[in-house]
């Protein structure tokens, strides 16, 4: 079991990664709060050498100018639910808590018909990497719950 506990650990430590990322993007939101986002918006475009005047910085430009404070708020509370989720599967992974290995099957579980989509509608390496390496994960974990079933029986 020594080996199953290790790579049960990795991808706890992944998660809390992930969740900490989320974290991280929450107060970066939270942080925007009353600020002229279309201005840094543009700003940053400056700095970057992107043409504002092409389709997708336009579009940036555009979604920037209708932020307000409360969208903020929602999107910050949004990623601070969705890091905690992150931690608290974390924490049942590293713990080897049954039901974290459950919430890990199910929390990437759910993802994998919307990376299928992904890719149909355009292949790309980084599409391929993430539904790969997240299928690993689950199967994985599906593998570790299936090995633990029959050693209790």
């Amino acid at each position: 079991m020594q080996g199953v506990d290790r790579g049960v650990r990795v991808i706890a430590l992944f998660e809390a990664f992930k969740g900490l990322l989320v974290l991280v993007v929450g107060l970066g939101l939270v942080s925007l709060v009353h600020r002229d986002i279309e201005t840094m918006a543009m700003d940053l475009m400056r700095y970057l050498q992107i043409d504002p005047t092409r389709h997708y910085p336009q579009e940036l430009l555009v979604a920037a100018a209708h932020v307000d404070a409360g969208k903020l708020y929602l999107l910050s509370l949004l990623a601070f639910g969705y890091a905690l989720l992150r931690f608290v599967e974390a924490w049942g992974l590293w713990r080897m808590r049954t039901w974290g290995e459950w919430l890990a099957i199910l929390s990437g579980g759910i993802y994998l018909p919307f990376e299928l989509y992904e890719i149909f509608e355009e292949v790309t390496w980084l599409r391929v990497a993430v539904l790969l390496v997240n299928a690993a994960v689950v199967a994985y974990l599906v593998r570790v719950r299936l090995i633990s079933r029959d050693a209790q029986i």
